[in-house]
């Protein structure tokens, strides 16, 4: 049974998982990438005088990157190359100089099955993808997620069965001009030395809640938060919660190259950078309103296994949270946690619009940024009972003005005329007048449970990685395996003392995808994916 359950997590993980990796960072050296593009050079000073005057305002997506237009293709752009075995393989080097990260947008944007895309930073070994057919949607539009550097290589890899024809464009090319190390030097990215790290100790109790928290990449180039809720049908469908001023000067075709990413975090309390690669492209407006400033969005996939998602719980009563907590990406920095021990108020906020909310009238551990915008807070029984809408706080402010207000989810549950503006229309849609819910875990579900698999607080770096890697648990493990693709075990090591760090060389492992699995006990265990080029 133990191997059995070992095996679908095998199978969870790598199911969005090509068994390749970059042609680019295996078989072809990185000096073979001999076709790029260095794009313009970005009015920095006027961004950062225009960042200035709304820096610490919530009620705007918090900005970090400047949108390039380009028109980059396959057919005007890069180098092709026939290989060995008539498969064929198109790449492009895009830089971007002194940028923290890079991302992009795509129009025109069709894949062949068996067609795929990676992006990847040859200095860092940052990995993005494969993107492939399954991303496919009918408006052809296409976004990625964040690679962090100042360049970006675009491989296309068309096998030789493959006989349609792919087509894209790169519309877009955001230029990361922050968020990475430049505003604060006592914190991993751009938020405050104050806010804590959700796998802190402080965060024990909310390791389930974390999971449906994702960081939205807002047009592109701007950052807001939000929560994968659950609905009363229990069915995984992905519906998403975030701030309506997040979402209102997006149209239909503007929500399709939004990238949510998931579980970007630090593995631990220490400030160690996480990924952007669990990410889904895409989302549909279902409902939304100024009078609590909600939307409701349906992402354009279904959460993928390995991305280990949850579903919170809410409540819909207007009942007064006695004590909240607030999970969020502050100004795009990796996944903090936030504390009020007092009972909230009844109140309004009036920015563009008055909304009602309930008031934090004072944090007590942690607090709010721009781009913690549409976070979920949570009352004391895990539930959900608003989204964050504005409020004064910042690392630094005054004891006065550490304060916020969340639009309130009873508000958004029916408060509308128009029943498909509700949240109760999406999320009862049977009509059973259900005032809360549990959240859901899908992998729990599925025989994949996070009781037993708690590889959602491991960390391997670097990875990729061609030699030594250093893999980190908040649990100490006395076991450590490495298995294949194919689940075979190809390394064993037993302890005799508990660890919760070792570090071990790949350089005689061949390329390609592995997976690390630390025992922290006979029945506990944790499992990451590791990239060997």
């Amino acid at each position: 049974m133990f191997r059995y359950l070992l095996l679908i997590t095998l199978f969870a993980l790598s199911s969005r998982a090509s068994s390749q990796i970059p042609i680019g960072l295996s078989s072809i050296a990185y000096s073979e990438v001999s076709s790029s593009i260095e794009m313009p050079e970005i009015p920095l000073e006027q961004i950062k005088l225009e960042d200035s005057l709304v820096d610490n305002n919530k009620t705007i997506p918090w900005r970090f990157g400047y949108k390039i237009p380009a028109s980059i293709s396959p057919e005007t752009n890069g180098t092709w190359q026939t290989l060995a075995d008539g498969s064929k393989l198109w790449q492009l080097k895009i830089i971007c100089k002194n940028a923290q990260s890079i991302n992009i947008q795509f129009t025109s944007f069709h894949l062949a099955d068996g067609s795929y895309i990676y992006l990847y930073n040859t200095k860092n070994k940052a990995i993005l993808g494969p993107y492939d057919a399954s991303n496919n949607n009918f408006e052809e539009i296409m976004a990625s997620s964040i690679l962090t550097g100042d360049e970006m290589v675009i491989e296309y890899f068309e096998p030789n069965f493959v006989t349609a024809k792919s087509r894209f464009i790169i519309s877009n090319v955001v230029h990361g001009y922050r968020t990475f190390n430049l505003k604060n030097s006592n914190s991993f990215g751009a938020s405050g030395s104050c806010e804590n790290n959700v796998n802190c100790p402080i965060g024990n109790d909310w390791q389930k809640e974390k999971r449906s928290v994702g960081m939205i990449v807002v047009g592109g180039s701007g950052f807001c938060s939000g929560a994968l809720l659950n609905n009363v049908l229990q069915d995984s469908t992905p519906f998403f919660l975030t701030a309506y001023h997040c979402t209102q000067n997006a149209n239909s075709s503007a929500l399709l190259s939004w990238v949510f990413v998931f579980n970007y975090e630090s593995p631990n309390c220490n400030n160690i950078n996480g990924n952007f690669n669990q990410a889904i492209v895409g989302a549909t407006m279902l409902a939304g309103n100024k009078k609590s400033d909600f939307s409701l969005l349906k992402l354009k996939q279904k959460i993928p296994m390995w991305y280990r998602p949850y579903f919170a719980g809410w409540n819909n009563t207007d009942s007064i949270p006695d004590s909240i907590v607030c999970i969020h990406h502050p100004e795009g920095d990796i996944k903090k946690i936030s504390f009020a021990y007092n009972k909230c108020q009844d109140s309004s906020y009036f920015d563009a619009y008055t909304a009602k909310c309930w008031k934090i009238g004072h944090w007590d551990n942690g607090l709010t940024e721009p781009g913690s915008s549409g976070s979920p807070l949570f009352n004391k029984y895990h539930e959900v009972v608003g989204q964050l809408f504005g409020g004064p706080s910042y690392c630094g402010c005054d004891d006065s003005d550490k304060n916020d207000y969340y639009g309130k989810f009873s508000v958004s549950w029916n408060d509308d005329t128009l029943n498909y503006m509700q949240a109760k229309y999406w999320l009862d849609p049977n009509s059973t007048n259900a005032t809360k819910i549990l959240g859901f875990d899908p992998g729990f579900a599925n025989g994949i449970s996070s009781k037993n698999n708690e590889y959602s607080n491991l960390l391997i770096y670097p990875n990729p990685s061609n030699s030594f890697i250093k893999i980190v648990s908040n649990n100490q493990f006395n076991k450590l395996e490495i298995y294949n693709i194919m689940g075979q075990s190809i390394y064993f090591n037993k302890f005799f003392t508990e660890k919760k760090s070792f570090e071990i060389d790949l350089g005689n492992f061949n390329s390609g995808i592995y997976f690390i699995k630390v025992s922290y006990n006979e029945k506990s265990f944790g499992i990451e994916k590791v990239i060997k080029y």
